[in-house]
């Protein structure tokens, strides 16, 4: 019975964002306009209790992978709306869209792990992480478009810049 509302839930949150998404023509619009959408549904105490399951170690295996579906549909409308922002040029062409659809859809929900503020906090909270993520993922010059390097800081060399006047 979970999985089957879980079904009717998902494809519900689906039919409402391809409502609501006809109101925004760019990309970036409807990121926001996604950010909104997610920031709402996670009110839903059947998506709250999917995570929930799906994380105890009592999940069957098979359950968990009904659920990882139903996570994967949504994340689907992501990818739509990342590949519209690259092919835009709002998003740099050297990202990867399924990658950025699964960093969106994990920031949108720790955010809402995390949430303790009232409806209104939080989708301003989901809009401000598409801000951050689009400014991110922006698109410069080929001159300034180079492969993204992850630089780690040492501990130590970190506590000598403090320690720093």
């Amino acid at each position: 019975m979970f999985l089957f509302l879980l079904e009717e839930q998902v494809d519900e949150w689906i039919e409402q964002w391809s409502a609501k998404e006809k109101q925004f023509g760019t990309a970036a619009e409807k990121l926001y306009g996604l950010a909104d959408h997610v920031a709402e549904d996670f009110q839903n105490p059947l998506i709250r209790a999917a995570d929930e399951f799906r994380a105890s170690e009592a999940a069957a295996p098979a359950v968990s992978e009904q659920i990882l579906l139903a996570v994967q549909r949504q994340r689907k409308i992501f990818h739509s709306v990342l590949q519209e922002a690259i092919d835009e040029g709002v998003i740099d062409r050297r990202h990867d869209p399924d990658q950025l659809a699964q960093i969106l859809y994990a920031v949108f929900a720790g955010l809402n792990t995390a949430r303790h503020e009232p409806l209104a906090a939080s989708a301003e909270l989901h809009r401000m992480a598409v801000s951050v993520f689009l400014h991110g993922t922006a698109a410069r010059s080929t001159a300034e478009a180079v492969p993204l390097k992850l630089h780690i800081v040492p501990e130590s060399a970190r506590k000598q810049t403090s320690d720093k006047p």
